[in-house]
């Protein structure tokens, strides 16, 4: 019964991601998400470049167990993927979300 009011995903990229989570509620629980959203309007960026980064500098510590480094092959993926993942790379660069790092 509940399946009846589950919406069918979107095919545009930039809201797949919110397309997916969509057809995982009910009818009122999207109204319930949408009026959140809603009331906490002024918390959510409008955009992508309104994200700023955040001017308190966090560090963490890890305790290993080795220090020895972990080499993984690099990992198959399709062109078009490749390409969504340097776009979505790029905007965060650019809206300074994150920086690059030497190795």
């Amino acid at each position: 019964m509940q399946n009846e009011h589950r919406r069918k995903p979107k095919s545009d990229d930039e809201d797949q991601f919110m397309s997916e989570i969509l057809t995982l509620l009910n009818s009122m629980e999207v109204e319930a998400v949408k009026q959140t959203i809603k009331d906490h309007s002024q918390f959510i960026a409008k955009s992508f470049e309104d994200v700023r980064p955040s001017t308190v500098s966090i560090t963490h510590r890890f305790e290993l167990e080795s220090e020895n480094r972990i080499d993984q092959k690099e990992r198959k993926t399709s062109p078009s993927h490749n390409e969504t993942v340097n776009k979505k790379v790029a905007r965060m660069l650019s809206a300074g979300i994150i920086t690059p790092i030497e190795l």
